[in-house]
């Protein structure tokens, strides 16, 4: 008999199974990075754009397309880093003149795709922990053990 979670695939599909929107959702977010990423390069090549301009929007392309690789965007260091690359790509466009209009519009529809799909979005806090965001206060020292209550019946001391 074979085994059904063996090697790679079987991970995969494991993965698959329990996590049913992981692999999708990764995929999606390479996907909407790759394509924003390229409508950008294909924005400027097509643009008349200052040195200062093209500049910044090739180190915001690169930024993207570093990030669109990584697996996880859950770093706040990397998300920050992709959140100013977007806003770059944001202000560049703002520019009506400088883009041919079926690339601005591609771009911003990518932008307004990568929204929705709330790349940018702060990660949720672990459930179940203590800290400062969670709903649950900190333990009062003092009470640690709390009283028990007297057995029916018993008297009490």
């Amino acid at each position: 008999m074979r085994r059904v979670g063996s090697g790679a695939v079987g991970a995969l599909w494991l993965a698959a199974a329990v996590f049913p929107g992981l692999l999708p959702a990764a995929s999606t977010r390479t996907e909407l990075l790759r394509r924003l990423e390229g409508d950008v390069g294909r924005a400027m090549s097509n643009a008349s754009l200052s040195e200062g301009q093209i500049k910044k929007l090739t180190q915001a392309r690169g930024t993207i397309l570093e990030s669109a690789s990584r697996r996880k965007g859950s770093d706040r260091y990397e998300r920050n880093l992709l959140q100013s690359a977007i806003k770059d790509v944001q202000s560049a466009f703002k520019n009506k003149k400088a883009f041919r209009a079926e690339d601005r519009k591609a771009v911003l529809d990518d932008l307004e795709q990568v929204r929705r799909a709330g790349i940018l979005a702060e990660s949720r806090a672990r459930q179940g922990g203590r800290g400062p965001m969670s709903p649950w206060p900190f333990p009062n020292p003092r009470t640690r053990y709390p009283r028990r209550l007297p057995l029916s019946g018993a008297p009490s001391v």
